[in-house]
């Protein structure tokens, strides 16, 4: 539907880019319940966006990287976090969801990265909804009151990079579910996951359940 819950959505990045972004959101969604907020970037973007979204008042928190141009947006209710179907310029798949465990059993990783739009991924897993350890990086919708109860993003352990993949560990440890949304796609540029090392080796072997 056009209206909803109202959704603060929080555009982090270089302020060229941000501002882009944000334009693209207002063109391209005919959700008219949104709000649509800037952060720019710096070395801390997690108490960065903490901050701002402590003087929310929005229903749900859409956290977007200001690489991404939203290209069919959407919202499911019913669960804790969600996030869309990241595609590089080129329509190759960037990320279905984020797989753990990846590696040496620590990093995360993207799913179905470097996917072609044709064929099909396997079994439909990057084109449909289903639920993930976390979304996609780069774009994340959480509900602000399963965002206070999880305590936000963790600032001073994963303040650089991993601070929506551990929020979305957090909100599971509270029976709480975060899901793919392949309908809701974005599109822009991809250079793989670049996590601060200290951050990996301080998240621990994490095996994916999903």
């Amino acid at each position: 539907p056009d209206a909803g819950p109202s959704v603060a959505v929080i555009v982090r990045g270089p302020s060229a880019l941000a501002a882009r972004t944000a334009r693209a959101v207002k063109q391209t969604t005919a959700y008219r319940t949104h709000t649509v907020y800037l952060v720019v970037d710096d070395a801390a973007p997690a108490d960065a966006l903490n901050r701002l979204a402590a003087g929310r008042t929005e229903d749900l928190l859409l956290f977007l990287e200001a690489a991404h141009d939203v290209v069919d947006a959407g919202a499911l209710p019913g669960v804790a976090a969600a996030g869309g179907l990241l595609r590089d310029a080129d329509g190759a798949i960037a990320s279905a969801g984020t797989v753990l465990g990846l590696a040496d059993g620590t990093a995360p990783g993207d799913a179905f990265r470097g996917q072609r739009p044709d064929p099909a991924s396997y079994y439909f897993y990057a084109e449909v909804t289903r639920t993930v350890s976390a979304p996609g990086r780069g774009c994340l919708l959480v509900r602000r009151d399963a965002f206070e109860r999880a305590g936000g993003f963790d600032a001073e352990r994963y303040g650089r990079t991993l601070y929506d993949v551990d929020l979305c560990r957090r909100l599971a440890g509270l029976g709480l579910r975060s899901v793919h949304v392949g309908g809701a796609e974005l599109k822009g540029t991809d250079a793989g996951r670049n996590d601060a090392p200290s951050e990996v080796r301080s998240f621990g072997p994490q095996a994916d359940p999903y």
